[in-house]
């Protein structure tokens, strides 16, 4: 064989091993795109774990409802006046919280009425706002990580999120406790049948009589619990709840006298007011609160322990978790 045969015999060679190459990789390609077409395919029929936002529970597959909204008041245990620490840390503790759930396709608003005991974990942040750890404790405390404004509020959406199963939580609001008083006589007032006797907490409120609360006894009728009753957060949530019911009701009379009414007072209490909506957003929130279908308060049964210092509420997580999902989430039909 000359020399000119042997070098076109290689360049033969060589030609066909590149032509397997690309056959090879022509089919790989193929192969890949029947795989991410078969994948795209079962993966707009049957959603897997990876999908985001969709939960397993009781054998079905759900999703979050697209049209909810949620907003969380925070109400605090301090007055507007309060001198913050200079610390990273305040002692401003979340006393009430109401997580508020507008379904607008259903026109529907539902008040999850939490209680302060709650045991469950709550982020530790340090002094430069980072996470230090997270450790179970009330989710009164999440509050007091921070500096008191806008970052303790998230730290304690956070842990309202976590409770709920991580449940998105898009809009908050803190006020403190002099702004109850504000909005309460802004509104006119609230008229009950006074649930307990309050005897040295405020002499005004008897049991069995009907009153309207003005100034400092609507603060003490929904705040005030030592020596009332038998002390607990969880009758002071009852006599929260009674109040609610009635102080919407004056809400929505005042909003059918002026629109503006909801403006107005969220102006006039702005210095007492913590929250990621603008004026225009929270006035919205409570049009609807007033508009739509006011569901029955929700409210999440457990078992309360006396903790080293504070009591500690454990809630039953198998209804928390059926609760969840009946205000959250919508099953994946097939």
């Amino acid at each position: 064989m000359n020399d000119r045969q042997y070098f076109k015999k290689r360049v033969l060679r060589a030609a066909a091993i590149c032509l397997a190459v690309l056959a090879i990789i022509a089919a790989g390609f193929f192969v890949l795109r029947i795989w991410e077409t078969s994948d795209e395919e079962s993966s707009q029929t049957t959603p897997s774990p990876e999908d985001e936002g969709y939960v397993m529970y009781e054998g079905k597959w759900y999703k979050p409802k697209p049209y909810v909204e949620t907003l969380l008041i925070i109400g605090l245990d301090k007055n507007s006046d309060y001198q913050l620490p200079e610390s990273y840390t305040n002692d401003m503790q979340s006393d009430f919280l109401l997580l508020v759930v507008y379904d607008n396709e259903n026109k529907t608003c539902t008040p999850i009425h939490i209680s302060r005991d709650t045991f469950s974990e709550v982020q530790v942040l340090g002094a430069d706002g980072s996470i230090v750890k997270r450790e179970e404790q009330p989710l009164a405390f999440a509050h007091v990580y921070g500096s008191g404004g806008k970052d303790s509020c998230r730290n304690t959406v956070t842990a309202v999120s976590t409770f709920l199963h991580d449940v998105d939580i898009g809009n908050y609001a803190s006020v403190t406790m002099d702004a109850v008083v504000e909005i309460n006589d802004l509104a006119g007032g609230v008229t009950l049948e006074v649930m307990d006797d309050f005897g040295e907490n405020d002499p005004t409120l008897k049991k069995g009589e009907t009153v309207t609360l003005l100034g400092e006894h609507a603060l003490n009728y929904v705040r005030a619990r030592y020596g009332i009753a038998d002390e607990t957060n969880e009758h002071r949530m009852v006599r929260q709840r009674q109040y609610m019911k009635e102080f919407r009701k004056q809400v929505v009379a005042k909003l059918n006298e002026d629109a503006d009414f909801a403006m107005t007072t969220l102006d006039e209490v702005e210095d007492s007011l913590v929250s990621n909506c603008s004026i225009n957003s929270l006035s919205e929130f409570v049009a609807k609160a007033g508009e739509y279908d006011f569901k029955d308060f929700v409210t999440f049964e457990g078992d309360y322990y006396q903790g080293d210092k504070y009591m500690e509420l454990h809630v039953d997580q198998e209804k928390l978790m059926k609760k969840i999902i009946d205000i959250f989430y919508t099953e994946v039909k097939h």
